[in-house]
């Protein structure tokens, strides 16, 4: 079990899970304002371990949906609301899980744990964040017989946005119906979706992510006070990544399509260019000299040198003109859940995209 009990345990998690965030995730800002609450309700924060948990155990996987670049309207009780409202579809829940490792979306189940009583558990869909809820859902499109079933929340009462809505069916319809919720609720909806007994997320999830990311996390934390930059090095080293280069930030393309954050970053060094390509995440990395040189699920970091810190997709154009490291972590190296290990679940990037993911990652692919 993971136990955080103070500003400085929670810290050191987010910069953890905003490394894996790899570009996406949500801001470390917002996860923090949002975990000090949870703390200051509950006292601390209780993560179990999959095995703490029982095989039957009925889990839900909770996250906010939507754009980073778009501030929303947020509020702790819509994640309540949505708990209610899945329940209400007589399912009965014992814990929570993320949809990923990100600094805002590992911490928005945490909600559910302090307003409602139910157990976190470390079973993350996926070990890195990802764009789409189809990467985020542990290869349940084709668990025969399922249905999946969401609770969506989102929204601002007083300008006329706010929505609440319950769906069963095909998983990749309900996913597409929460983006476009995301849409007309403003830019995010918090959703609570596809319960599923433990023992899926221990085999098709990714146990003990969130452990992993506090190990990164206090590497952080602890080299911020010493030296900025070897913050950076220092957390690649740890998770086995390779340092590609230091840059120069040219260029940033972004445009909102489809509620996704959509474009790409140009950068240079001395002796190479570089572009990569995001859709929320850091989704490839090219070199102008040597071709591909990452393609996600591979974790794409780029680092801020003046602050230490992982730069989001969403908040690259403040650093126009800065010092960036580009860091990489290959997929052999992360805790993968299987979501991200379908060729369907990469259709929706490629095309909004235009580029091309899967031809790289074959070895990784389930046919």
């Amino acid at each position: 079990m993971i136990r955080l009990s103070n500003r400085e345990d929670i810290e050191e998690l987010l910069y953890g899970c905003l490394y894996y965030g790899g570009g996406g995730g949500g801001s470390f800002r917002e996860g923090l304002d949002l975990a000090l609450k949870v703390l200051r309700i509950k006292g601390y924060i209780d993560i179990s371990d999959i095995d703490e948990v029982r095989n039957e155990d009925i889990l839900a996987t909770v996250s906010a949906v939507g754009v980073q670049s778009k501030s929303s309207t947020f509020e702790m009780n819509y994640i309540v609301d949505a708990i209610r409202l899945l329940e209400s579809q007589s399912v009965s829940l014992y814990g929570l899980i993320p949809s990923e490792v990100g600094a805002f979306n590992t911490v928005v189940p945490w909600v559910g744990y302090a307003l409602y009583n139910l157990t976190l558990v470390d079973a993350p869909c996926d070990g890195r964040a990802h764009p789409t809820t189809l990467m985020g859902s542990m290869g349940l499109h084709k668990r025969e017989g399922y249905t999946s079933r969401y609770a969506i929340v989102g929204g601002d009462k007083a300008r006329g946005t706010y929505l609440k809505v319950y769906t069963e069916g095909r998983l990749h319809v309900n996913s597409r119906l929460a983006r476009l919720a995301s849409i007309y609720a403003g830019g995010m909806v918090i959703t609570v979706r596809n319960p599923i007994e433990a023992r899926y997320a221990r085999e098709h999830g990714a146990p003990g992510s969130i452990k992993k990311a506090l190990e990164i996390g206090r590497i952080i934390r602890k080299y911020l006070n010493v030296d900025l930059a070897e913050a950076c090095y220092k957390a690649i080293e740890k998770s086995n990544g390779v340092v590609i280069d230091e840059c120069i930030l040219d260029k940033v393309m972004l445009d909102s399509r489809e509620g996704f954050d959509a474009g790409y970053i140009k950068l240079h060094s001395s002796s190479d260019e570089y572009k990569v390509f995001y859709l929320n995440e850091y989704m490839a990395l090219d070199s102008n000299s040597r071709g591909r040189l990452a393609t996600f699920p591979d974790l794409i970091v780029l680092f801020n040198l003046k602050t230490g810190l992982p730069v989001l997709s969403s908040e690259a154009s403040k650093f126009l003109n800065g010092k960036i490291l580009i860091a990489v972590v290959n997929r052999s190296n992360l805790i993968l859940g299987d979501g991200v290990k379908y060729p369907e679940a990469y259709e929706v990037v490629e095309e909004i995209l235009g580029i091309k993911l899967t031809p790289y990652i074959r070895d990784i692919l389930i046919n």
